[in-house]
């Protein structure tokens, strides 16, 4: 895969104002730009710097546009088997999330807010908003605001709760 220089530029310009996000870009582009021999050297030391140290999952397979946004990256996870669009913008501890082995794709400039949850094979349309601590197991229409999270009982305790 050739080096996509517009892509990187558009990253660290969305990234501006974090170091850690431009970083992790620079790192996530250049991954993706490695002949695969050479790639295979460069994965283990990709994940201790991004994954391990910056705590952000973000595999070099992972299909993604040009001005990617990680805002507060921590607790971020995304499986290699989303993509992701241009201009979107990823806030900390989100995760796309494989269910019955597909996962979310965002189109482009798409916001996800804190703690968001998008399970399974969605479609996320273009300038579609998730809020903060949503949970999200189905298709988000273009330019839709996403909200909320809805638990449910599934069992009851049979001694005394904690508390």
């Amino acid at each position: 895969m050739a080096f996509n220089r517009h892509a990187l530029q558009a990253d660290l310009v969305a990234n501006q104002g974090s170091a850690k996000g431009r970083l992790v870009m620079k790192l996530f582009r250049l991954g993706q730009a490695l002949p695969p021999r050479v790639r295979r050297l460069y994965h283990p030391v990709y994940y201790v710097i991004v994954d391990i140290v910056m705590g952000i999952s973000l595999p070099l397979q992972t299909q993604i546009g040009p001005g990617l946004i990680l805002r507060h990256g921590q607790g971020i996870v995304i499986s290699w088997k989303s993509t992701i669009g241009d201009g979107c913008e990823i806030h900390q501890n989100v995760t796309l999330g494989e269910k019955d082995n597909a996962a979310p794709q965002l189109r482009n400039n798409v916001t996800i807010g804190a703690n968001a949850v998008l399970l399974g094979g969605i479609t996320v349309g273009d300038d579609a908003y998730i809020g903060a601590g949503a949970i999200v197991l189905t298709d988000v229409p273009a330019g839709a605001v996403a909200i909320g999270q809805k638990a449910r009982i599934i069992s009851s305790p049979t001694r005394g709760h904690a508390g």
